[in-house]
């Protein structure tokens, strides 16, 4: 008998309580405050053998200690969508049929974003006048303490304990003294949808076809799980990938590919679908679906940067600086289909094109594209993060230039 699937969905692991807005933030300029309900997915939480990968000679030195950034990222995002979806709801009643979508999600990470205590955020308007699109600004911060009832290290589910919630009694702990510095802040822009402009949409040949003759080999389901922790020494040891929180994430193998070409030339692909439909249909929800693909494509980038380049030493750090999400579509394009929702009862397969175009100075850039089902680029992430390994010797510290 199978064994139940306990993940959470991705609206259920954005879950939001909105906090009364004081009038010290409401100085600020703050108009919505919130609170997340779910921790954020620490690496290595889920993988019963972690510590065996850890101290010396191992791969890590001890445990990840920093959640997923993806976590705050996206739901910087959501706190914004509630914003946009409560102004349309009270304007005009022909901007409440033409939703504004996820235009552009700008991130900066200053801190590391711990999963055993909430996250605070503000939402302030910038330009919040009629125009197609509204931009806003999302602040993070976390208490400077553990939640008054903190999760269970290790939780029992891949992707987080299903029952677990931060308490009320942490919203208590909302006041400017009691958090920490911002850990991450956002520039968030929505905008309204609009047709081609006579007619023209222009891109490259899909990754679909550019690739045909990999895909081709399996069908989407038949490749590995994408790793949870996708470095090839912990893969190696645990002989094991499992899956991850709110997603089916599958990897292609793209060794021959890569083979021998440099670091700019080489490419990841990863099929992802949801694990479970996105419910509603409100501005919020909508957003949802842009923002599953924004929260899917921070998973691993990075990580598999180090894979890439090939360092000689243990890995010291590699975490994100900046992360920018463009989405190229009227948000439509990037609405996510359960298998439930689907004329063939099979679930739609995305894709991600993961690509490094610069290394050096312990620093990688990765490029990812987000192509549909049906081939259509709909969205593009450009995220700078630090890459560093142990030693600096000559081989580590080398530099990949175009």
């Amino acid at each position: 008998m199978a064994s139940k699937d306990c993940r959470l969905s991705f609206q259920e692991i954005m879950e939001l309580t909105e906090l009364p807005v004081d009038a010290e933030a409401a100085q600020r300029g703050v108009v919505r405050r919130f609170m997340s309900r779910r921790p954020a997915w620490l690496p290595g939480s889920d993988i019963e053998r972690i510590e065996e990968l850890c101290g010396e000679g191992k791969p890590f030195w001890h445990a990840p200690l920093a959640s997923f950034g993806g976590h705050v990222y996206a739901q910087s995002g959501m706190a914004a969508a509630r914003v946009v979806d409560a102004e349309e709801k009270a304007g005009p009643s022909d901007e409440r049929q033409r939703r504004r979508g996820v235009h552009t999600v700008h991130g900066y990470f200053t801190t590391f974003v711990f999963s055993d205590r909430p996250i605070f955020y503000e939402v302030s308007p910038i330009t919040n006048a009629q125009f197609s699109f509204k931009t806003y600004l999302v602040t993070a911060r976390q208490p400077t303490e553990t939640s008054s009832r903190p999760p269970r290290h290790g939780w029992d589910c891949p992707g987080g304990n299903n029952s677990y919630r931060f308490p009320d009694k942490d919203a208590k702990r909302q006041r400017w003294s009691d958090l920490k510095p911002i850990c991450f802040s956002a520039t968030v822009s929505f905008k309204l949808p609009e047709p081609h402009a006579a007619g023209v949409s222009e891109q490259e040949e899909s990754a679909q076809r550019r690739f045909s003759f990999i895909l081709a080999l399996r069908r989407p389901e038949d490749w590995l799980p994408a790793p949870r922790l996708d470095v090839d020494d912990v893969v190696a040891a645990l002989e094991r990938r499992g899956d991850v929180d709110c997603q089916r994430r599958k990897k292609v193998d793209m060794t021959a590919y890569n083979a021998g070409r440099p670091l700019f030339e080489q490419r990841q692909l990863i099929l992802y679908r949801i694990l479970r439909p996105l419910q509603g249909t409100d501005a919020v929800n909508d957003n949802a679906h842009a923002l599953v693909h924004a929260y899917e494509a921070d998973r691993n980038g990075l990580l598999m940067a180090w894979n890439a380049i090939k360092f000689n030493s243990r890995m010291k750090m590699v975490t994100s600086m900046s992360y920018s999400f463009v989405v190229h579509t009227n948000l439509q394009d990037a609405i996510m289909r359960h298998e439930s929702q689907t004329l063939d009862g099979k679930s739609e397969w995305w894709l991600q094109e993961v690509f490094y175009t610069r290394a050096a100075n312990g620093r990688v850039l990765m490029e990812a594209k987000i192509w549909s089902p049906h081939g259509v680029h709909v969205a593009t992430i450009y995220q700078d993060g630090m890459v560093r390994a142990e030693s600096d010797d000559t081989d580590t510290a080398r530099q990949v230039r175009l």
